[in-house]
């Protein structure tokens, strides 16, 4: 398979990771690749790290737009894309050197559309890779991205067919969990979905990411997401993935509800909850797909609030600490 492949690069201030990054996009093993730099307004020296890489190697473009968020940069990179597939990759990740080779091999041999993979998160920024002799896949259903795999809730490490994508594009209203809500309405149309075997994107964990920061109100975007993904569930008329779906919203409005405590976006994230959990709370309550157990539990802790703390300690009692070193936290 020679076909072009577009890897989509979203960067807003990473001077201290985009080359280890890039390095990793130009020294694979597959050659046929644009590389799309999107530059979200930053305002440190990333610019010019992309644009000094970009002098020695042409299949680099950098982008530049006003500071937008990552949903419009990589909506920005899509329009721009014109590989048979596509790519996302963050500028402070990594990924393994016969990543691409591998996705493409596994895609034509099986006929899949959509190559998935699993992350590794790591906390060092080195490479470390073993080289794979021969690559494994498995075919896998949509539900089993959720139930089994956890992997359909982030685009990233992905390689996805630009015929599927068409005119979908990224939610710019979300800042936590549109990436969810873009396989959502991806996948379902993939002939085939692949998942890889190994180990080829790694996460790098930072204290200061969007998905790490203290709490603001924009982690509570995931909520939105969430609603959005169960409208998408509904139109494709799923009910595994409503009831996949309709669990996350719960558990996230729970989650939101606790981290949000001692802030100043407090009342306004338990509107957001309280106007969110309202509106799916009959489909809570006729879902088959969950358990009566856990739909009962659902309730009571949306409608008792204290009683989810309760629930978490007793299936695990470490919980204890948390909720005790949060709330010093919030003190």
């Amino acid at each position: 398979m020679s076909a072009l492949v577009s890897i989509i690069i979203p960067v807003y201030n990473l001077e201290k990771y985009i080359k280890h990054c890039l390095e990793s996009v130009v020294n694979q093993t597959y050659k046929e690749l644009e590389i799309i730099c999107i530059d979200d307004g930053s305002t440190d020296g990333s610019a010019e790290i992309i644009k000094s890489m970009a002098e020695n190697d042409p299949r680099i473009k950098y982008i530049y737009q006003e500071n937008a968020g990552v949903s419009a940069a990589r909506n920005k990179g899509l329009d721009t894309a014109t590989g048979e597939y596509v790519m996302f990759v963050d500028g402070d990740d990594y990924i393994h050197y016969q990543m691409v080779d591998a996705f493409a091999i596994e895609a034509q041999k099986n006929g899949a559309d959509v190559v998935l993979s699993n992350l590794k998160n790591v906390r060092d920024y080195y490479f470390n890779f073993e080289k794979y002799d021969f690559y494994s896949s498995s075919i896998v259903k949509l539900e089993d991205l959720y139930y089994k795999f956890k992997c359909g809730y982030s685009v990233i490490g992905n390689m996805i067919s630009r015929s599927l994508i068409d005119k979908v594009r990224f939610f710019t209203d979300i800042s936590i969990g549109e990436d969810g809500c873009f396989m959502m309405m991806v996948c379902p149309k993939a002939k085939k979905l692949l998942l890889m075997d190994q180990y080829y994107y790694f996460y790098f964990f930072r204290e200061n990411s969007a998905t790490n920061s203290l709490y603001s109100y924009g982690k509570s975007s995931v909520i939105d997401a969430g609603d959005r993904q169960f409208e998408i569930a509904k139109q494709l008329d799923n009910n595994v993935l409503k009831a996949i779906v309709l669990e996350g919203i719960y558990k996230s409005i729970f989650e939101n509800r606790n981290l949000c405590k001692g802030t100043k976006c407090e009342k306004d994230v338990k509107r957001k909850c309280k106007v969110i959990g309202n509106k799916h709370f009959f489909d809570l309550l006729h879902c088959r797909g969950i358990s009566f157990k856990k739909r009962f539990a659902f309730v009571l802790c949306f409608k008792i609030p204290i009683l989810y703390n309760a629930f978490r300690i007793i299936l695990d009692p470490t919980m204890i600490k948390i909720y005790k070193r949060k709330k010093i936290k919030n003190d």
